[in-house]
């Protein structure tokens, strides 16, 4: 090979590097804002999943209070059934 070959190879060398460069600085900055957007959605799922936690201690203390009451109904209708009758 003379110099005009090795400087030719060199140059497409060079031109290779830099455009492999070019590709991995692309990806690595998709890969940044994809990493970004979930760090943020799954910011977002752990808001949501602590509110939901929140509503079913509310619907629980609810049913638990439902359920003392509709004790509480069933105990005066099944006095009134099985009280014995008047004279």
């Amino acid at each position: 090979m003379d110099n005009t070959e090795l400087e030719s190879l060199f140059r497409r060398l060079a031109e290779q590097q830099i455009a492999l460069t070019q590709h991995v600085d692309h990806f690595h900055r998709e890969i940044s804002a994809a990493v970004i957007a979930l760090a943020e959605e799954q910011k977002r799922l752990a808001q949501e999943q602590r509110r939901l936690a929140e509503a079913q201690t509310r619907l629980t203390e609810a049913q638990q209070h439902t359920e003392e009451r509709l004790n509480g109904l069933i105990g005066v209708v099944d006095g009134m059934i099985r009280r014995p009758p008047a004279p």
